[in-house]
């Protein structure tokens, strides 16, 4: 399985997280775990279409799909060939850009709302261009596009994101001059998740980095990745993704592995 990713820069990265992209053409189906990892995303499948299981059956999905944010892991499974192009959105862009309370599609993937603008997105995408060429024109056509800002909340996210999730909730509102009813409004409307869940996320998204950096033992991990003590952190990364630290494969070649390092 080939994967290809690129990161949005410039006026580009108040919407775009980055770019990415997956082909395969074994017909071997292969189980996927996905791990939360604080992003949505839209994808678009020009290859054959995945199977689901979030709430304990699995389904067949759309070839075109917005996924929201997800607090639990889940899995999917291919039924052939594998052809994905898909845009990883900025946390704060679900609402402006789609016009739904993000809460809304919280642990859920659910066919794109389509209009001109993601039809033509989805014609780039389901094109026989390069990788390159495709970032490159859906940058073109999502410049073009007239979306509101969410300062505050890209303000408090990106401060999340600075403090790799170790940023409590007060010590947001008040580098915000903001109440935390309204932080939690604002989460609940862009975002989709609560700002203490959503930095628990990130929080947990850094480890893979720090194991990444290949530290002497699991107590380092824990201490890096802000945990106070390590049965906090298993608890915490078995809430995730359903193993135990120490079994899981930071190594293999998964999607998870692939966003998350």
């Amino acid at each position: 399985m080939q994967y290809f990713q690129q990161e949005a820069t410039g006026e580009l990265a108040n919407w775009v997280k980055w770019f990415w992209m997956v082909e395969s053409d074994s017909t071997e189906f292969m189980e996927q775990k996905i791990i939360p990892d604080g992003y949505p995303e839209v994808i678009f499948h020009y290859g054959d279409p995945y199977e689901i299981n979030i709430s304990g059956q699995w389904v067949r999905q759309a070839l075109d799909l917005l996924a929201g944010q997800a607090t639990r892991f889940f899995h999917l499974k291919n039924t052939g060939p594998v052809r994905m192009f898909a845009i990883k959105l900025q946390p704060w862009t679900l609402h402006v850009i789609f016009g739904l309370h993000a809460v809304d599609i919280q642990d859920q993937v659910v066919p794109l709302p389509f209009d001109d603008f993601w039809s033509s997105l989805k014609l780039m995408a389901r094109s026989d261009h390069t990788f390159e060429q495709k970032c490159g024109d859906s940058s073109t056509l999502i410049l073009q596009q007239s979306w509101d800002h969410v300062p505050v909340v890209q303000q408090a996210i990106e401060r999340i994101f600075v403090a790799k999730g170790m940023l409590n909730v007060q010590e947001l509102t008040e580098a915000l001059d903001i109440s935390e009813r309204t932080l939690e409004r604002h989460f609940k409307l862009h975002v989709g998740l609560s700002p203490k869940k959503y930095s628990r996320i990130i929080r947990h998204a850094y480890i893979f980095q720090v194991v990444n950096e290949k530290p002497d033992n699991w107590a380092q991990v824990a201490y890096q990745a802000g945990y106070y003590d390590q049965t906090h952190f298993i608890k915490n990364f078995q809430e995730f993704t359903g193993e135990d630290p120490s079994k899981y494969g930071f190594d293999d070649p998964t999607f998870a592995n692939f966003f998350l390092k």
